[in-house]
Protein backbone atom coordinates (compact mmCIF):
# COMPACT_ATOMS: atom_id res chain seq x y z
CA UNK A 1 0.00 0.00 0.00
CA UNK A 2 1.32 3.41 -0.98
CA UNK A 3 1.04 6.22 1.56
CA UNK A 4 1.38 9.74 0.21
CA UNK A 5 2.09 12.47 2.73
CA UNK A 6 0.10 15.61 1.88
CA UNK A 7 -0.37 19.11 3.24
CA UNK A 8 -3.31 20.27 5.31
CA UNK A 9 -3.14 18.29 8.53
CA UNK A 10 -6.59 17.90 10.05
CA UNK A 11 -8.32 19.75 7.18
CA UNK A 12 -6.80 17.49 4.50
CA UNK A 13 -9.68 14.98 4.70
CA UNK A 14 -12.84 15.93 2.80
CA UNK A 15 -15.41 17.94 4.73
CA UNK A 16 -13.23 19.22 7.56
CA UNK A 17 -12.57 22.82 8.56
CA UNK A 18 -10.54 24.49 11.29
CA UNK A 19 -9.80 27.82 12.91
CA UNK A 20 -7.66 29.26 15.66
CA UNK A 21 -7.93 32.67 17.29
CA UNK A 22 -6.52 34.67 20.19
CA UNK A 23 -8.85 35.40 23.09
CA UNK A 24 -6.35 36.85 25.55
CA UNK A 25 -5.85 33.75 27.72
CA UNK A 26 -2.24 33.75 26.57
CA UNK A 27 -0.31 37.04 26.28
CA UNK A 28 0.98 38.77 23.17
CA UNK A 29 -2.07 38.06 21.02
CA UNK A 30 -1.14 34.37 20.65
CA UNK A 31 -3.79 31.93 19.41
CA UNK A 32 -5.40 30.02 22.29
CA UNK A 33 -8.84 28.88 21.05
CA UNK A 34 -9.19 26.25 18.30
CA UNK A 35 -11.99 24.57 16.39
CA UNK A 36 -11.87 21.48 14.18
CA UNK A 37 -15.22 20.76 12.57
CA UNK A 38 -16.83 18.29 10.17
CA UNK A 39 -19.56 19.68 7.94
CA UNK A 40 -21.54 16.53 8.71
CA UNK A 41 -21.96 14.41 11.82
CA UNK A 42 -19.00 12.08 12.17
CA UNK A 43 -18.26 8.85 13.97
CA UNK A 44 -16.25 9.77 17.05
CA UNK A 45 -13.76 7.92 19.23
CA UNK A 46 -11.65 8.87 22.20
CA UNK A 47 -8.86 7.55 24.41
CA UNK A 48 -8.32 9.36 27.69
CA UNK A 49 -5.80 9.50 30.50
CA UNK A 50 -6.20 7.14 33.41
CA UNK A 51 -5.11 9.89 35.79
CA UNK A 52 -7.09 10.37 38.97
CA UNK A 53 -7.18 14.14 38.46
CA UNK A 54 -8.62 14.99 35.07
CA UNK A 55 -9.55 18.19 33.33
CA UNK A 56 -13.22 18.98 33.87
CA UNK A 57 -13.47 19.55 30.14
CA UNK A 58 -12.35 15.96 29.51
CA UNK A 59 -15.03 14.71 31.90
CA UNK A 60 -17.63 16.42 29.71
CA UNK A 61 -16.01 15.09 26.52
CA UNK A 62 -16.18 11.54 27.87
CA UNK A 63 -19.90 12.02 28.47
CA UNK A 64 -20.56 13.59 25.06
CA UNK A 65 -18.56 11.04 23.08
CA UNK A 66 -20.30 8.06 24.68
CA UNK A 67 -22.82 7.76 21.82
CA UNK A 68 -20.02 7.53 19.26
CA UNK A 69 -20.84 10.65 17.23
CA UNK A 70 -19.75 14.30 17.13
CA UNK A 71 -19.51 17.32 14.84
CA UNK A 72 -16.71 19.39 16.30
CA UNK A 73 -13.70 19.47 18.58
CA UNK A 74 -12.94 22.71 20.44
CA UNK A 75 -9.70 23.27 22.37
CA UNK A 76 -8.51 26.10 24.56
CA UNK A 77 -4.90 26.36 25.71
CA UNK A 78 -3.40 28.24 28.64
CA UNK A 79 -5.88 26.80 31.15
CA UNK A 80 -6.52 23.11 31.82
CA UNK A 81 -9.90 23.60 33.54
CA UNK A 82 -8.74 21.13 36.20
CA UNK A 83 -9.37 21.17 39.99
CA UNK A 84 -12.25 23.59 39.43
CA UNK A 85 -15.06 21.44 40.83
CA UNK A 86 -18.59 21.68 39.51
CA UNK A 87 -17.92 25.14 38.10
CA UNK A 88 -15.43 23.62 35.68
CA UNK A 89 -18.06 21.15 34.47
CA UNK A 90 -20.64 23.92 34.02
CA UNK A 91 -18.18 26.11 32.14
CA UNK A 92 -17.24 23.30 29.76
CA UNK A 93 -20.90 22.55 29.05
CA UNK A 94 -21.58 26.22 28.39
CA UNK A 95 -18.80 26.39 25.78
CA UNK A 96 -20.23 23.29 24.10
CA UNK A 97 -23.70 24.83 24.02
CA UNK A 98 -22.47 28.13 22.58
CA UNK A 99 -20.44 26.42 19.84
CA UNK A 100 -23.38 24.12 19.05
CA UNK A 101 -25.66 27.12 18.58
CA UNK A 102 -23.27 28.57 16.03
CA UNK A 103 -22.91 25.24 14.20
CA UNK A 104 -26.62 24.34 14.38
CA UNK A 105 -25.93 21.03 16.10
CA UNK A 106 -26.53 19.58 19.55
CA UNK A 107 -24.31 20.52 22.49
CA UNK A 108 -23.53 16.81 22.94
CA UNK A 109 -22.00 16.83 19.44
CA UNK A 110 -19.27 19.25 20.57
CA UNK A 111 -16.14 17.90 22.28
CA UNK A 112 -14.36 20.58 24.31
CA UNK A 113 -10.77 20.04 25.50
CA UNK A 114 -8.72 22.32 27.74
CA UNK A 115 -4.96 22.28 28.23
CA UNK A 116 -2.56 24.41 30.25
CA UNK A 117 -2.16 25.31 33.90
CA UNK A 118 -4.32 23.66 36.56
CA UNK A 119 -6.23 25.11 39.46
CA UNK A 120 -7.54 28.29 37.86
CA UNK A 121 -11.11 28.81 36.62
CA UNK A 122 -11.63 28.97 32.88
CA UNK A 123 -11.55 32.64 31.79
CA UNK A 124 -15.12 32.58 30.53
CA UNK A 125 -15.06 36.35 30.10
CA UNK A 126 -12.56 35.76 27.28
CA UNK A 127 -13.89 32.52 25.79
CA UNK A 128 -17.63 33.22 25.66
CA UNK A 129 -17.43 36.42 23.56
CA UNK A 130 -14.97 34.68 21.21
CA UNK A 131 -17.11 31.71 20.20
CA UNK A 132 -18.84 33.47 17.30
CA UNK A 133 -15.49 34.65 15.93
CA UNK A 134 -14.02 31.15 16.34
CA UNK A 135 -16.78 29.56 14.27
CA UNK A 136 -16.86 32.39 11.75
CA UNK A 137 -13.14 32.02 11.04
CA UNK A 138 -13.13 28.30 10.25
CA UNK A 139 -11.92 27.36 6.78
CA UNK A 140 -10.47 24.49 4.80
CA UNK A 141 -7.02 26.03 5.31
CA UNK A 142 -7.24 26.78 9.04
CA UNK A 143 -5.09 23.90 10.29
CA UNK A 144 -2.03 25.97 11.19
CA UNK A 145 -4.08 28.52 13.11
CA UNK A 146 -5.65 25.63 15.02
CA UNK A 147 -2.29 24.05 15.82
CA UNK A 148 -0.95 27.36 17.09
CA UNK A 149 -3.99 27.64 19.33
CA UNK A 150 -3.55 24.29 21.09
CA UNK A 151 0.16 24.64 21.91
CA UNK A 152 1.39 25.45 25.41
CA UNK A 153 5.08 24.66 25.98
CA UNK A 154 5.54 23.41 22.43
CA UNK A 155 8.28 25.03 20.39
CA UNK A 156 7.07 23.75 17.01
CA UNK A 157 3.96 22.66 15.16
CA UNK A 158 3.28 18.93 14.92
CA UNK A 159 0.92 17.74 12.18
CA UNK A 160 0.74 15.22 9.34
CA UNK A 161 -1.74 14.11 6.71
CA UNK A 162 -1.74 11.14 4.38
CA UNK A 163 -3.64 10.03 1.31
CA UNK A 164 -4.01 6.39 0.30
CA UNK A 165 -6.29 3.94 -1.50
CA UNK A 166 -8.88 2.06 0.53
CA UNK A 167 -11.69 -0.07 -0.91
CA UNK A 168 -11.01 1.43 -4.38
CA UNK A 169 -11.40 5.01 -3.11
CA UNK A 170 -8.85 7.71 -2.30
CA UNK A 171 -9.09 8.45 1.41
CA UNK A 172 -7.26 10.75 3.81
CA UNK A 173 -6.26 10.94 7.47
CA UNK A 174 -5.06 14.12 9.22
CA UNK A 175 -3.42 14.29 12.64
CA UNK A 176 -2.06 16.93 14.97
CA UNK A 177 -0.72 16.85 18.51
CA UNK A 178 0.13 19.22 21.31
CA UNK A 179 2.77 18.27 23.85
CA UNK A 180 6.25 19.08 25.08
CA UNK A 181 8.12 18.20 28.25
CA UNK A 182 5.82 15.26 28.88
CA UNK A 183 5.93 13.75 32.33
CA UNK A 184 4.39 10.83 34.18
CA UNK A 185 1.72 10.23 35.48
CA UNK A 186 -0.89 10.03 32.78
CA UNK A 187 -1.95 13.68 32.95
CA UNK A 188 0.96 14.01 30.59
CA UNK A 189 -0.19 16.92 28.48
CA UNK A 190 -0.47 15.09 25.15
CA UNK A 191 -3.56 16.15 23.21
CA UNK A 192 -4.10 14.35 19.90
CA UNK A 193 -6.70 15.28 17.29
CA UNK A 194 -7.39 12.99 14.33
CA UNK A 195 -9.69 13.55 11.36
CA UNK A 196 -10.50 11.24 8.46
CA UNK A 197 -12.97 11.04 5.61
CA UNK A 198 -12.93 7.23 5.78
CA UNK A 199 -16.28 5.51 6.20
CA UNK A 200 -15.68 3.35 9.28
CA UNK A 201 -18.04 2.18 12.01
CA UNK A 202 -17.81 3.98 15.32
CA UNK A 203 -16.90 0.74 17.12
CA UNK A 204 -14.00 -0.01 14.79
CA UNK A 205 -12.82 3.61 14.87
CA UNK A 206 -12.66 3.30 18.64
CA UNK A 207 -10.81 -0.02 18.46
CA UNK A 208 -8.33 1.33 15.90
CA UNK A 209 -7.65 4.42 18.00
CA UNK A 210 -7.09 2.37 21.16
CA UNK A 211 -4.71 0.06 19.31
CA UNK A 212 -2.69 2.92 17.83
CA UNK A 213 -2.45 4.92 21.07
CA UNK A 214 -1.26 1.82 22.94
CA UNK A 215 1.54 1.35 20.40
CA UNK A 216 2.60 4.98 20.01
CA UNK A 217 1.77 7.69 22.55
CA UNK A 218 1.76 5.20 25.44
CA UNK A 219 5.35 4.18 24.60
CA UNK A 220 7.14 7.51 25.03
CA UNK A 221 9.62 7.94 27.87
CA UNK A 222 10.77 11.38 28.99
CA UNK A 223 12.89 11.89 32.11
CA UNK A 224 12.72 8.12 32.56
CA UNK A 225 8.96 7.91 33.01
CA UNK A 226 6.43 6.57 30.53
CA UNK A 227 4.28 9.31 29.10
CA UNK A 228 0.55 9.01 28.79
CA UNK A 229 -2.01 10.39 26.40
CA UNK A 230 -4.19 12.93 28.17
CA UNK A 231 -6.70 12.81 25.32
CA UNK A 232 -6.81 11.47 21.78
CA UNK A 233 -9.99 12.22 19.86
CA UNK A 234 -10.85 11.09 16.33
CA UNK A 235 -13.64 12.08 13.92
CA UNK A 236 -14.50 10.03 10.80
CA UNK A 237 -17.15 11.63 8.56
CA UNK A 238 -17.26 9.03 5.76
CA UNK A 239 -17.11 11.57 2.94
CA UNK A 240 -14.52 9.54 0.99
CA UNK A 241 -17.38 7.19 0.04
CA UNK A 242 -15.43 3.98 0.49
CA UNK A 243 -17.82 1.07 0.93
CA UNK A 244 -17.29 1.03 4.67
CA UNK A 245 -15.12 -0.65 7.28
CA UNK A 246 -17.49 -2.79 9.30
CA UNK A 247 -15.25 -5.72 10.24
CA UNK A 248 -11.63 -6.31 11.17
CA UNK A 249 -10.63 -7.12 7.62
CA UNK A 250 -7.83 -5.96 5.32
CA UNK A 251 -9.39 -2.49 5.00
CA UNK A 252 -9.42 -2.12 8.79
CA UNK A 253 -5.80 -3.23 8.99
CA UNK A 254 -4.80 -0.77 6.25
CA UNK A 255 -6.57 2.12 7.98
CA UNK A 256 -5.00 1.25 11.36
CA UNK A 257 -1.53 0.88 9.84
CA UNK A 258 -1.68 4.31 8.21
CA UNK A 259 -2.99 5.89 11.41
CA UNK A 260 -0.19 4.23 13.38
CA UNK A 261 2.39 5.47 10.86
CA UNK A 262 1.20 9.07 11.24
CA UNK A 263 1.01 8.86 15.03
CA UNK A 264 4.50 7.35 15.18
CA UNK A 265 5.76 10.42 13.33
CA UNK A 266 3.99 12.63 15.86
CA UNK A 267 5.68 10.71 18.69
CA UNK A 268 9.09 11.43 17.24
CA UNK A 269 8.17 15.12 17.05
CA UNK A 270 6.99 15.05 20.68
CA UNK A 271 10.26 13.59 21.88
CA UNK A 272 12.30 16.00 19.76
CA UNK A 273 10.39 18.89 21.33
CA UNK A 274 11.35 17.89 24.89
CA UNK A 275 14.67 18.43 26.59
CA UNK A 276 16.74 17.08 23.72
CA UNK A 277 16.64 16.79 19.96
CA UNK A 278 18.23 13.36 20.36
CA UNK A 279 16.27 10.21 21.11
CA UNK A 280 16.60 6.45 21.24
CA UNK A 281 14.30 3.57 20.34
CA UNK A 282 14.70 0.77 22.90
CA UNK A 283 13.29 -2.50 21.55
CA UNK A 284 13.15 -5.74 23.54
CA UNK A 285 12.62 -8.93 21.56
CA UNK A 286 11.93 -12.56 22.42
CA UNK A 287 10.56 -11.82 25.89
CA UNK A 288 8.22 -14.11 27.82
CA UNK A 289 5.31 -11.66 27.44
CA UNK A 290 4.50 -8.21 26.08
CA UNK A 291 4.41 -6.94 29.65
CA UNK A 292 7.91 -8.24 30.37
CA UNK A 293 9.22 -6.79 27.11
CA UNK A 294 7.80 -3.39 28.04
CA UNK A 295 9.18 -3.60 31.58
CA UNK A 296 12.66 -4.40 30.28
CA UNK A 297 12.54 -1.66 27.65
CA UNK A 298 11.37 0.88 30.22
CA UNK A 299 14.09 -0.21 32.66
CA UNK A 300 16.70 0.75 30.08
CA UNK A 301 14.90 3.89 28.91
CA UNK A 302 14.45 5.09 32.50
CA UNK A 303 18.11 4.56 33.39
CA UNK A 304 19.78 7.94 33.83
CA UNK A 305 23.18 6.29 33.41
CA UNK A 306 22.15 4.80 30.05
CA UNK A 307 20.66 8.07 28.77
CA UNK A 308 23.67 10.06 29.97
CA UNK A 309 26.02 7.64 28.19
CA UNK A 310 24.23 7.96 24.88
CA UNK A 311 23.81 11.72 25.19
CA UNK A 312 27.57 11.99 25.71
CA UNK A 313 28.33 9.63 22.85
CA UNK A 314 29.47 6.73 25.03
CA UNK A 315 28.66 3.05 24.52
CA UNK A 316 28.96 1.36 27.92
CA UNK A 317 27.40 -2.10 28.32
CA UNK A 318 27.37 -1.72 32.12
CA UNK A 319 24.55 0.85 32.08
CA UNK A 320 22.48 -1.46 29.89
CA UNK A 321 23.14 -4.58 31.95
CA UNK A 322 22.58 -2.77 35.25
CA UNK A 323 19.23 -1.50 33.99
CA UNK A 324 18.18 -4.98 32.93
CA UNK A 325 19.32 -6.44 36.26
CA UNK A 326 17.20 -3.87 38.08
CA UNK A 327 14.05 -4.64 36.10
CA UNK A 328 12.94 -7.55 38.25
CA UNK A 329 12.55 -9.73 35.12
CA UNK A 330 14.41 -13.04 35.03
CA UNK A 331 16.53 -13.90 32.00
CA UNK A 332 19.59 -16.03 31.27
CA UNK A 333 22.87 -14.17 30.86
CA UNK A 334 24.17 -16.58 28.22
CA UNK A 335 21.16 -15.88 25.99
CA UNK A 336 21.42 -12.08 26.11
CA UNK A 337 22.19 -10.32 22.82
CA UNK A 338 22.29 -6.50 22.48
CA UNK A 339 22.63 -4.40 19.34
CA UNK A 340 23.30 -0.70 18.94
CA UNK A 341 21.84 -0.05 15.52
CA UNK A 342 23.12 -2.96 13.45
CA UNK A 343 26.29 -3.38 15.53
CA UNK A 344 26.23 -6.19 18.09
CA UNK A 345 27.73 -5.08 21.39
CA UNK A 346 26.76 -8.08 23.55
CA UNK A 347 26.73 -11.65 22.24
CA UNK A 348 25.46 -14.44 24.51
CA UNK A 349 26.05 -12.21 27.53
CA UNK A 350 29.65 -11.32 26.67
CA UNK A 351 31.03 -8.14 25.14
CA UNK A 352 31.27 -8.50 21.38
CA UNK A 353 34.24 -7.34 19.32
CA UNK A 354 32.57 -4.29 17.82
CA UNK A 355 33.91 -1.71 15.38
CA UNK A 356 34.53 1.44 17.44
CA UNK A 357 34.24 3.73 14.41
CA UNK A 358 30.89 2.21 13.44
CA UNK A 359 29.57 2.62 17.00
CA UNK A 360 30.79 6.23 17.22
CA UNK A 361 29.05 7.00 13.92
CA UNK A 362 25.79 5.59 15.31
CA UNK A 363 26.12 7.53 18.57
CA UNK A 364 26.63 10.77 16.63
CA UNK A 365 23.17 10.49 15.06
CA UNK A 366 20.08 12.21 16.46
CA UNK A 367 18.14 8.94 16.28
CA UNK A 368 19.65 5.88 17.96
CA UNK A 369 18.23 2.37 18.17
CA UNK A 370 19.02 -0.23 20.83
CA UNK A 371 17.75 -3.80 20.47
CA UNK A 372 17.85 -6.31 23.33
CA UNK A 373 17.11 -10.02 22.76
CA UNK A 374 16.46 -11.97 25.96
CA UNK A 375 15.37 -15.34 24.45
CA UNK A 376 12.73 -16.12 27.08
CA UNK A 377 9.78 -16.15 24.67
CA UNK A 378 8.40 -14.65 21.47
CA UNK A 379 7.10 -11.22 22.49
CA UNK A 380 8.37 -7.78 21.46
CA UNK A 381 7.75 -4.26 22.70
CA UNK A 382 9.59 -0.96 22.57
CA UNK A 383 9.82 2.55 23.98
CA UNK A 384 10.97 5.82 22.44
CA UNK A 385 13.01 7.83 24.95
CA UNK A 386 14.50 11.30 24.95
CA UNK A 387 18.14 11.91 25.83
CA UNK A 388 19.12 15.00 27.81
Amino acid sequence: MQIKLIDGGVVAPEGFFASGIATGIKPNDVNDFALICSDDTAAAAGVFSGANVRSNSIKVVMDHIANGYANAIVVNSGNANACNGQQGISDAKQICSLVAEQLSCEAEDVLFLSTGIMGKPLPMDKLVPSVENLVGNMSDSGNLDAIDAIMTCDTRRKEYAAEFKLQDETVRIGVMVKGSGIYYPLMGGITVIITTDVNISKALLQKSLETVVSKTFAKISVDGKLAGCEAAVALANGQADNSGIVSQDNAYDSFTNVLQYLCSNLCKDLVRDCESSKFVDVCVKNAASSEEALTLANAIASSSAFRDDLAEGICDVSSIVNALNGSGIAFTESMLDVYLGDVQILRAGSVADWDADAVNALLAKNEISLTVCVATGTFTDKIMASLY
